[in-house]
């Protein structure tokens, strides 16, 4: 048997940019990356923030902490839970693949996930989500509420001590 792969996530590095960072990183000119409806997007952070005197969203020193990118120079980074709000953040990064799920067919799907350095707290879980249609979080729903799409939850508390 002959294996083969291919990454079907487009820009998976965060490194492709839709406009010039002229006043920091902002998931809204990361390429290929889009927040799903009624989601404030996920975080984009890249140097050109600090560069450009916005360190807030700079890599690898920013808002939260120190982290350098797996591969390149810059990465995105999701809020999954915050004191005092009286609702879970919904912060969702969303890309279209670059061609469609065969069903039947075996992927793999990897991700890095690292802990800010300056959070107290820490999701026990993180998952994601495979539709066939734009994703929302309007009116409540979330991944909680997507019994029929496909889903990986990946256990956090394992990879993070």
């Amino acid at each position: 048997m002959v294996l083969t792969g291919q990454n079907l996530v487009p820009n998976p590095g965060f490194e492709l940019m839709d406009m010039p960072c002229t006043a920091g990183a902002s998931y809204y000119i990361l390429a290929d990356w889009f927040p799903a409806d009624c989601t404030s997007g996920a975080s984009y952070f890249h140097p050109c923030s600090t560069d450009n005197g916005a360190p807030n969203a700079g890599a690898p020193e920013n808002i939260w902490g120190s982290q350098s990118a797996q591969d390149g120079v810059a990465y995105g980074g999701t809020l999954t839970y915050s004191a005092g709000l009286p609702f879970p953040p919904r912060d969702y990064a969303s890309a279209l693949l670059m061609q469609p799920l065969v069903a039947g067919t075996e992927y793999c799907f990897s991700l890095y996930a690292s802990l800010a350095g300056r959070s107290m707290y820490r999701s026990a879980t993180l998952n994601a989500v495979f539709t066939t249609y734009y994703p929302t979080a309007c009116s409540g729903n979330d991944t909680l509420n997507w019994p029929t799409e496909a889903q990986l939850a990946f256990d956090l508390t394992a990879w993070i001590p």
